[in-house]
């Protein structure tokens, strides 16, 4: 028996580093084909890595097309393995921007970048 995903072409190599543009809700999505390999090497090494969330608002002004929703910025971080003695560096691996903070919504840029 065939498994159904094994029928799926693969999805393209990433280009550049704005990855989605949506009109409504707003949605900018932004990392490239580094910081997505960067983290699944990462996640080999040490599949109890912990991938940090934050954002915050005001980052712009609201757009024209409706200016009651605000603009928040959210950026998912890494902590790299760092040497003896050292700080480990922290690395963006996925931003995005966004005027509509459901849960569903934030669920689905989520979803997006996992899935690739």
């Amino acid at each position: 028996m065939i498994d159904e995903d094994s029928k799926l072409p693969k999805p393209p190599k990433l280009k550049g580093y704005i990855q989605e543009i949506q009109a409504d809700p707003f949605v900018v999505s932004f990392y490239s084909e580094k910081s997505l390999s960067v983290l699944k090497r990462l996640l080999k090494w040490n599949p109890t890595a912990v991938l940090h969330i934050d954002s915050t608002g005001r980052i712009a002004a609201s757009i024209p097309m409706d200016k009651t929703k605000k603009q928040f910025y959210y950026a998912a971080v890494i902590h790299l393995p760092g040497g003896a003695g050292k700080e480990a560096p922290v690395v963006p691996v996925f931003e995005f921007v966004a005027n509509c903070q459901s849960a569903s919504e934030i669920q689905k840029s989520f979803k997006t970048f996992f899935n690739k």
